[in-house]
């Protein structure tokens, strides 16, 4: 910096608007006046009912405190400004806040809008980075008209509507969010850019011409901001600075985080520095600082409130947690600030400091941080002085987030200038500093004189500001007095000092870099991709849809119709470790941050900046509006219960919160903390501080495309302005933006919609880029370490043309609002000339390879023009790199000499990127995937407690009234009106328009045309549920869709079938005149039939009605990986081929035709996945495509696509053929037709839901004069099978006049000859018409029924007959009138034709306006020949039917004859004409073995001449049951789930705990093969029941939050302080069935005091039924597992909730039992019982990170103890688990038999279920061993007299599987048997040998019983799914007979492959009477 000391910054004009003062002085009088302006918040301000969102502290998607300080009744004057004021409709407070606050600043000041000082002023605002009330109104609708669509399929009630959300308060407004009507409610586009426009709209609306940024340093912004102005002022580039800042979030978005954060207080208490607050009232409000230097305020004769004496500004680097203040970093901050004030006025130290305004907030933590911090950097400085008076204006206005310092200091400014203290309000029990410095005493709480100290020639004060994310900053003022007396008014200001202005003209060194653009994630990969040229476009990831592309309709409402293709990022890899940030997917910081952190980290590691340093962090960053999906999921609480009130439904409290929560989890899971701390921006530049431990300022900064240069702006001052005692070391320059999102779609396209731009006119670039700036590298040479050297940064308006550039290398940055206006084209067109006149340098542009970054684009240009510099071969190169963007541009100019050519070239070739992800011995990488789930298909696919019961209360859901849809807005046609604004309007329009050409409009009516719901056919209530099982693969779920499809076409034909079957048999009888014998009257459906009339009825004539056929929009296809997607597709056939293959392509759209594929009409295309071919190059070639067949297309034949449809989806041999470039041959004259092709299927017709997959290949090339024709093939699949192939296709490009001379299909003389053979063949077969129909001629009318299957009403006569007895053949139709190609049938012979089989000409009338001839192709319009042929298999059906061979089959289908080669030639086209097709048919063979079937010859005329010709078409009739179709389902078993029956379970819930539910979890990845459960929370219940609470960390535990410490979020268990456990496995307890803890109901000890014993009681409720009852022999015992197990569980919990793992953060300890003992006293009947545990802690041992906890457990059951003992367990890593030794030092150890070779007396196969051992006598029922889940042995061996104790030696085996039941349930996440099981097993085996040598003699009916005694047990060891063996073995020590019990006791020992683990002791069973 200057060595010369720097000018004060004068304070001459100031505004604010807070709660309750919009002025300062009355802001002033409320200080004076103790004033408490913090209120609730209302439900106008919340856009919501308070109520609806006012739970407790630690509850999801709820707030616990609903006050703040709040500004109320605001009004906006919009005249008077340099913009419209129209441009401030609709626009958000917050920033007419800033906009008015500013104003009345300039005002205050002397200045009016006219000022030319103002060409000269700038403004610096810090602002959150948050949504706000009104940019949720652009977004949140977007979300919620997928819930709303996706809502009225699951409750199956189409006029369902979803309450919207810009008038939630509205209770009466219940239209649906997609199609809103509106009234003149204004939207602004202005508050989608929330951090941008914070300062742009101010510097519009006041005509600023300097300086415009906006910032976030979260709380103390307002200082940071400040500092930024004077460094502004300091350094020349401004006269006049405006620092402000505006905190006017969304306050439910603040309330929300706040209370996630725990930062408000639970009691309703707030004061700064009082014992009895416990966090913060959060609030909003303005203020704004005019400053001046101050030498320039006094020539002005300005009114100067106070002088800045200095600013430090810091950062904690490393610290706790990113929340978590740290006085360290604090400490900095008060040292940087006296060192920059004493640099200009040495008088000013510490001990002049009178008073001190303190961040203060109220919240425990904070306020006693920052006494400290206080107290050690005053406490040796003060020099005898008095300590500075305290205090915070928080306690009067709420703390004001971003604006928090304004208050502050202007009561430091308006106390000084008084000369009178105001006190600190609410304050009762002042807390003081460690050493009492700070304290009551410092802490005034009445008005007192200011404190002015002796020898101080003016008054001094602090204000300190300390922001999340360790952004620190202390601010010094002091008063002023005029000192000069001079008449400062005759001054000019013309004459402006530049005396002490700060040179900024020192370069700045790029030493480290790096980037992640599009799908380039190092630099050295995006350099490769500029050097080649190579575009990173594609269209957008299927992810970033949140699968609104499934739903165009819905986008079309926001006027997405297509969006920009772009250089989008799908995924990236990030290493959670080594970023030191949580890994778990439900609580991860967002994408932006990520990526960021990654890309910055990279730069640094670049440059080899040391940790520790002070180097400073901006980030270049725009709000991330994907932010906007948390209010869209939180405010669906009320909107769906308003939504269902209205329209009269009242669902139980589970039915609600169920649907709540699929409805809310679709758009967003609940935010957690670290989540939700990452939607702060500044976050993401501290964490990068905290990272490396860097001590600079940390903050972002928000200005649009501007956004990276005006950080090299404050970069340079920075540095010019740096301490000279403590200079910058470096500054990071980090830049991001993931526009990719739907979000930014919508708001991008809208807003440069406004522009005239359409989404084809931009491409949107993606990524982040950072830099690492620094001064001093080498002294000598200071660029050998460096890239190149930033020399200087200019700002200009727009208007201004560039001069000369004196540059190699000139960068263009233009952003897309500049392409079409007259500033930006004027701009390039200078830039441009001005480059000419410099021997035409390089000139490059980023977009071309990445697309426009919005934010990030500066540093995306910056970085292509380093990379585009290895073009220029000189010595020293210089670029400029111009950035335009609304009404400015900037300049960068930078240099490149020899050495940093070198060095750059090495970078690029170094993929440090690669090095550091390897480099690490420790890594967690992980892919992070950008985009959000699937709204819709989330709701579809979820579980819906009750669903049956919701559907049938929405079943009388009607459409609204009319008068309903008047009373709501919404946005969804405002973006609309904006996108399509330009469009013709017509009739068929969906929307009218009324729009501002400004950015923001006024909404109108969505839809005129609109058909009400109510004028809609009744749809039928289906019982069948329409959402498959959550079980099946995605590939089953489809198949289970179409099959459901199917079925609910079927049943809805059902009543027009029985109807028709009624009429059929009054036909019949009138045909006859005979009664009918019915088969089976009684199986026939009773249905009532009016009499027909015997007079004669006119019968009406049914034609065709080609003008109607209905709309059909096909579904857009589900993304998947591919190279052309459907909309790629859709572009080729109907748009620009150049978008699709690329520019150089481009010629051929001035083509006047071109090769095509169908329209979307016709369009049988998905995606193409391959391609194998080269442009230009004609050789041999391929494709591979996919057809997602719709389960709802207008072609399916009962579900199933016709033979047209198979043959038409493999139609990309036309875009293969065009992709090798035949049209730049053809030019457009010659046009594709198809000659010849042999078609042979192989399978049966796939079916709706499938998805076809076709292998094309273009084989060779042939030409014939100037026509190319080429040959081909495909073969078709469906999954590995293949269904159909074609081979010997020829087709070729024709000119009109080469088509019109065509003479049609000639026959060759070999088929005359043949066929001529044929016919005078005397012994033709022949074959006997199964049924009778004299008719020979067939008109629509009859035809016309074949469509629905009814055939007897086509046929009449015996086919009536037939119809009747057996009932109809529904698959047996065409279908539908769409696709019906033969209309009429002149002429039937059966014994006609050459074969004698069958003789037939039908007709199909066409006409130019019919569907068929538009769609294909466009430009070209040819009726497509596979229709054409599909009239071919119509009509042989049609004969296949006349002559009855359906009667062969029950439940006929159409299928394509298998292996029967079917050859097709062309020869003539059907262009748009009125004519009619004729089809001659000629039967060629008929059969009945193995399936009827029938081939035929058929030829296609048109005018007389053979059009095509179709050779050995074959169709069969099989039974619908030997059809191949999709894998059938049973409907039944894909309703069941092993979930608990939700009906039963809210039956039972308000009396029984819940139990949890058991549902494996198939998409999570298996642990040691082990399929884990599904989490699924406690079900809600009443608020007044005992299983009610669901608060972390409070008594009573309930059974929700077992269920989460079982297997989901154990901080939902045991509250925040175990977020440690987020991303690892966490201590765990059982689960499933073993899961036997319903309560915990008191806990004694404090967490963390593992000194002094603790403990719990503990509550299990044990149902009277349960499983372990059931499966054992007597269904009164409870098994000795289950009751050691019920004893243990709670050790684990006391142990839990101590927090005894929480001093090993990072480390996953596995909680084991080592040792126990249990005593049983007492005998009792535990079924229906509660049992109530007393477990203890006694102590704990740590040893390294292994410990050892002792307990003792005692069992209760009504008040009287049954079973007690003792326990110790153990915490070990999962290392030492595996290398566990055993009880034997790790020695392998055999069976006591084996060791002696002694032969077992008996074995017993415990596999063979019907063994004796399971199947007791009758009159014994009980003398048996248990089964099911207590079975754990598969083998048993006895020695009657063996083991140590000769009394008896048992031994049994069983194979460990992976699938065995307890693993599931024994843990979640670390499977491993339970020891108790082990226990059972001995158990187990001791019953075996009681029954085999039958110790149960001698009683009547024995039963296995326990005894009172004392059972010891010892693990060493576990069993794990990987284990392939279990053994054990009993040594038999006494069978002896007490009380009338036959009592075995034994010595147990159990081993996992050979090695023993268990040990236990004197175990003992009884035999006893039942």
């Amino acid at each position: 910096m200057s060595s010369q000391a720097t000018p004060k910054i004068a304070i001459v004009g100031l505004a604010n608007q807070y709660p309750d003062a919009d002025t300062p002085a009355k802001f002033w009088q409320n200080l004076l006046d103790k004033k408490d302006s913090r209120s609730q918040i209302s439900a106008s301000k919340l856009n919501a009912s308070p109520s609806d969102y006012l739970g407790v502290q630690g509850e999801s998607d709820r707030f616990y405190c609903d006050k703040g300080g709040y500004i109320q009744d605001f009004q906006f004057n919009p005249q008077g400004y340099r913009i419209e004021a129209s441009a401030f409709n609709g626009l958000d407070d917050s920033f007419l806040w800033a906009t008015d606050t500013a104003r009345n600043a300039l005002t205050d000041a002397g200045i009016d809008l006219d000022d030319s000082l103002l060409k000269r002023t700038g403004i610096v605002m810090g602002t959150l980075s948050f949504p706000t009330a009104k940019s949720n109104e652009l977004f949140v609708p977007l979300y919620h008209s997928a819930v709303e669509k996706a809502l009225q399929t699951k409750l199956q009630q189409p006029n369902f509507s979803l309450h919207c959300f810009n008038n939630s308060l509205n209770k009466s407004c219940d239209q649906p969010q997609a199609n809103h009507a509106a009234t003149a409610q204004p939207v602004n586009l202005g508050n989608g850019a929330i951090a941008h426009n914070a300062s742009k709209i101010v510097a519009d609306a006041l005509g600023l011409g300097g300086t415009q940024l906006s910032l976030d340093a979260a709380c103390a912004s307002s200082v940071y901001a400040l500092k930024l102005a004077c460094d502004y002022l300091h350094t020349g580039k401004a006269d006049m600075m405006l620092a402000g800042a505006v905190s006017g979030a969304d306050p439910f978005f603040i309330n929300m985080g706040f209370s996630i954060f725990h930062a408000y207080p639970d009691h309703g208490i707030s004061a700064p520095f009082d014992r009895n607050s416990k966090g913060l009232f959060a609030g909003e409000g303005a203020g704004v600082l005019v400053l001046k230097r101050l030498e320039d305020a006094e020539r002005d004769g300005d009114h100067i409130y106070a002088l800045v004496s200095g600013i430090g500004l810091s950062n904690d680097g490393k610290g706790q947690f990113v929340l978590s203040p740290n006085s360290k970093g604090q400490v900095l901050a008060f040292e940087r600030a006296y060192r920059d004030a004493a640099a200009i006025d040495p008088s000013i130290t510490p001990a002049s400091i009178e008073v001190i305004e303190c961040h203060a907030t109220g919240t425990p933590l904070g306020d006693k941080v920052e006494l400290t911090s206080m107290e050690r950097f005053f406490e040796d400085k003060l020099q005898g002085s008095a300590t500075p008076l305290i205090g915070s204006a928080k306690s009067n206005l709420g703390h004001l987030l971003t604006a928090a310092g304004m208050p502050g200091i202007m009561k430091m400014i308006f106390a000084m200038r008084q000369g009178v203290l105001p006190p600190s309000i609410n304050i009762s029990a002042p807390i003081s500093s460690p050493n009492g410095l700070f304290g009551q005493a410092t802490l005034p709480n009445v008005v007192l004189p200011w404190p002015d100290k002796v020898g101080n020639k003016a008054r001094h004060a602090g204000v300190s500001v300390f922001g999340f994310g360790g952004c620190n900053a202390h601010l010094l003022i002091e008063s002023y007095q005029d000192q000069a007396g001079i008449n400062h008014a005759d001054s000019k200001r013309s004459q402006l000092s530049r005396s002490k202005i700060v040179s900024t003209e020192t370069p700045m060194h790029i030493t480290g870099m790096a980037a992640h653009f599009g799908q380039c994630s190092s630099i050295n990969a995006l350099a490769d991709k500029i050097i080649n040229k190579q575009p990173l476009f594609s269209p957008l990831p299927n992810q970033r849809w949140k699968g609104l592309d499934k739903h165009p309709e819905l986008l079309a409402q926001y006027g997405i119709h297509q969006v920009p293709q772009g250089a989008y990022i799908d995924q990236f890899d990030f290493d959670f470790l080594r970023f030191k940030v949580p890994p778990n997917e439900d609580d991860r910081l967002i994408s932006q941050q990520l990526l960021l952190i990654k890309i910055a980290d990279e730069a640094i590691a670049n440059a080899k900046l040391t940790p520790g340093s002070k180097v400073a962090v901006l980030v270049a960053m725009e709000t991330e509006l994907e932010l906007h999906q948390f209010r869209g999921r939180v405010n669906l609480h009320s909107q769906i219960a308003q939504s269902l009130n209205a329209q009269g439904i009242q669902l139980s409290s589970a039915e609600y919160a169920s649907l709540e929560a699929i409805a809310m989890d679709s758009v967003l899971d609940a935010a957690k903390l670290n989540q939700y701390t990452s939607f702060i921006g500044n976050i993401m530049a501290s964490r990068i501080s905290s990272l490396w431990d860097f001590n600079g300022p940390a903050f972002t900064i928000s200005a649009g495309a501007q956004s990276v240069n005006r950080c090299i702006d404050v970069a340079q001052n920075l540095f010019a302005l740096g301490s000279l005692q403590e200079p910058l070391d470096a500054i990071i320059i980090a830049a991001v933006d993931l526009c990719g999102s739907i979000e930014n779609m919508l708001f991008n396209t809208a807003k440069l919609n406004v522009k005239g731009l359409s989404s084809t006119d931009w491409k949107v670039g993606e990524g982040a880029g950072a830099i690492v700036l620094q001064q001093q590298t080498n002294a000598a040479h200071p660029e050998l370490d460096s890239y190149a050297s930033i020399n200087s940064i200019d700002f200009d308006s727009l208007s201004q043309r560039p001069a000369n550039i004196a540059a190699d290398l000139i960068e263009l940055n233009q952003s897309p609002e500049c392409i079409l206006t007259t500033q930006g084209q004027q701009f390039v067109q200078g830039l441009t000339d001005a480059a000419a006149v410099n021997s035409a340098p390089l000139l490059s542009k980023a977009q071309d390879i990445l697309g426009h970054t919005f934010a990030a684009s500066g540093m995306a240009s910056l970085l292509h023009a380093l990379v585009q510099s290895r073009h220029i071969d000189k010595s020293a190169i210089n670029a400029s790199v111009f950035t335009s963007s609304e009404t400015q541009y900037s300049q960068v100019n930078l240099s490149v000499s020899a050495p940093q050519q070198h060095a750059l070239r090495t970078r690029l070739s170094n993929n440090l990127t690669q090095q550091l992800a390897t480099g690490n011995k420790l890594s967690l990488i992980k892919q992070v995937s950008l985009g959000g789930r699937d709204i819709y298909q989330h709701i579809i696919d979820s579980s819906l407690e009750g669903l049956d019961s919701i559907v049938a209360q929405c079943a009388n859901i009607t459409t609204m009234a009319d008068s309903n849809l008047d009373q709501c807005a919404d946005t969804t046609s405002a973006i609309a009106k904006i996108i399509d604004r330009t469009k013709p309007k017509t009739t068929c329009d969906s929307s009218h328009f009324s729009v501002n050409y400004s950015e923001h409009i006024a909404e109108s009516l969505m839809s005129e045309n609109t058909v009400s719901t109510a004028e809609q056919p009744k749809v039928a209530s289906v019982t069948s549920p329409t959402i498959p099982p959550a079980h099946l693969s995605a590939f089953q779920q489809n198949q289970w869709l179409a099959q459901q499809a199917h079925l609910a076409y079927l049943s809805s034909r059902d009543a027009g079938l029985k109807v028709a079957d009624s009429l059929l048999r009054s036909q019949l009888a009138g045909f006859t005149s005979q009664q009918i014998s019915y088969v089976s009257q009684a199986s026939q459906p009773a249905v009532n039939v009016a009499p027909i009339a015997s007079a004669a009825v006119p019968v009406e004539l049914i034609q065709p009605n080609h003008a109607c056929v209905p709309a059909y929009t096909a579904p857009i296809p589900a993304d998947k990986p591919c190279i052309w997607n459907y909309a790629d597709l859709v572009e080729y056939a109907e748009g620009n081929i150049a978008k699709v293959f690329g520019p150089d392509y481009a010629i051929i759209d001035s083509y006047s035709r071109r090769v095509r594929l169908p329209t979307t009409d016709y369009l049988l295309v998905s995606r193409v996945t391959k391609l194998d071919a080269t442009m230009n190059q004609y050789k041999p070639c391929s494709m591979t495509t996919e057809y997602d067949i719709p389960v709802d297309a207008p072609y399916l034949v009962d579900g199933q696509i016709p033979w047209a449809v198979a043959v038409e989806s493999g139609q990309c041999d036309l875009m293969l053929i065009s992709y090798l470039g035949i049209d730049f041959e053809n030019k457009g004259e010659r046009v594709y037709r198809l000659l010849d092709c042999t078609l042979t299927f192989l399978e049966d017709l796939p079916r709706g839901g499938d998805t076809l997959r076709y292998d094309i290949k273009i084989n060779n090339f042939a030409s014939n004069g100037d026509t190319l024709l080429f040959f081909f093939s495909y073969e078709c699949f469906v999954g590995d099978k293949m269904i159909l192939k074609m081979d010997g296709g020829c087709a070729g490009f024709f000119t009109d006049q080469e088509l019109a001379d065509g003479k049609g299909v000639i026959q060759t003389e070999d088929e005359i000859k043949r066929r001529q053979q044929v016919l005078n063949n005397p012994n033709k077969p022949t074959f006997t018409p199964l049924l009778h129909c004299s008719q020979t001629a067939f008109d629509y009318g009859q035809i016309h029924h074949l469509l629905t299957g009814d055939i007897g009403s086509c046929f009449g006569g015996e086919h009536v007959a037939h119809q009747l007895q057996n009932g109809m053949q529904k698959s047996l139709c065409f279908a539908s009138e769409k696709f019906l190609m033969i209309e009429r049938v002149s002429q039937l012979q059966t014994q006609g034709g050459a074969w004698g089989l069958g003789l037939l000409e039908g007709h199909k009338h066409i006409a130019p306006d019919h569907w068929y001839f538009p769609c294909h192709f466009q430009g070209d319009q040819v009726m497509a020949g596979s229709l054409m042929a599909e009239g071919c298999g119509q009509l042989l059906q049609f004969y296949m039917i006349h002559i009855g061979m359906h009667t062969l089959v029950e439940n006929g289908r159409f299928q394509p004859l298998e292996n029967a080669s079917q050859k097709v030639r062309c020869r003539g086209q059907v262009l748009p004409q009125t004519a009619e097709l004729t089809y001659r048919m000629e039967v060629t063979e008929i059969g009945i073995h193995p399936r009827p079937y029938a081939k035929a010859n058929i030829d296609i005329l048109l005018n007389g001449k053979v059009v095509v010709d179709f050779q050995n078409l074959g169709v069969m009739i099989k039974e619908e049951a030997e059809c191949t179709r999709y894998p059938l389902i049973s409907l039944n078993a894909a309703n069941t789930s092993t979930a608990v029956d939700s009906d039963a379970s809210s039956k039972v819930i308000a009396s029984k705990a819940p139990l949890m539910a058991q549902v494996p979890d198939l998409h999570a990845p298996s642990n040691k093969g082990v399929i884990p459960l599904k989490h699924l929370e406690a079900p809600i219940v009443s608020a007044d029941s005992k299983y009610a609470n669901r608060v972390p960390d409070t008594v009573p535990f309930t059974p929700y939050h077992m269920f989460e410490f079982a297997t989901g979020d154990i901080e939902k268990c045991f509250g925040p302080d175990f977020s440690i456990y987020r991303g690892l496995i966490p201590p765990r307890t059982p689960c499933g069935d073993l899961q036997l803890t319903t309560r915990v109901v008191e806990i004694n000890g404090k967490r963390g005091e593992l000194k002094k014993p603790s403990s719990c009681i503990a509550e299990y409720e044990v149902p009277a039924d349960a499983w372990y009852f059931a499966k054992n022999s007597h269904q009164a015992v409870m098994p000795y597992s289950v009751l050691m197990e019920i004893s243990l569980q709670p050790n684990g919990f006391i142990s839990g909730y101590m927090g005894t793992t929480l001093g090993f953060p990072g480390q996953e300890l596995f909680f084991r039992n080592l040792d126990g003992s249990g005593k049983l006293l007492r005998h009792v009947d535990l079924r229906g019982k509660t049992i109530v545990n007393d477990s203890k802690l006694l102590s704990t041992v740590i040893a390294g990170s292994n410990i050892i906890q002792s307990f003792t457990f005692e069992l209760s059951v009504d008040n009287e103890p049954f079973y007690t003992g003792s326990a110790v367990f153990g915490y070990f890593k999962g290392d030492a688990l595996k290398n566990q030794l055993g009880i034997d030092n790790g020695r392998i150890t055999q069976p006591w038999h084996i060791d002696n070779n002694v032969a077992a007396d008996i074995s017993v196969n415990l596999l063979d279920k019907q063994s004796r051992v399971f199947n007791a006598p009758a009159s014994q029922p009980h003398y048996r061993l248990a089964g099911g889940q207590l079975n754990f042995i598969d083998k048993a061996e006895i020695v009657n007299t063996g083991g140590k104790y000769a009394k008896g030696y048992l031994a049994a085996s069983r194979t460990i599987d992976p699938s065995d039941w307890f693993f599931q349930f024994h843990f979640h996440q670390d499977p491993v048997m339970p020891g108790s099981l082990g226990v059972e097993a001995v158990i187990e085996l001791m019953q075996t040998y009681a029954i085999s040598t039958d110790l149960g003699k001698g009683f009547t009916n024995p039963k296995f019983g326990q005894i009172l005694s004392d059972i010891k047990w010892k693990y060493r060891g576990q069993i794990n799914p990987l284990n392939k063996q279990m053994s054990l073995d009993v040594h038999i020590s006494a069978v002896k007979d007490e009380d009338g019990k036959r009592i075995i006791i034994g010595d147990a020992n159990l081993s996992k492959d050979g090695l023993r683990i268990y040990e236990v002791k004197d175990i003992a069973i009884c035999i006893e009477e039942a």
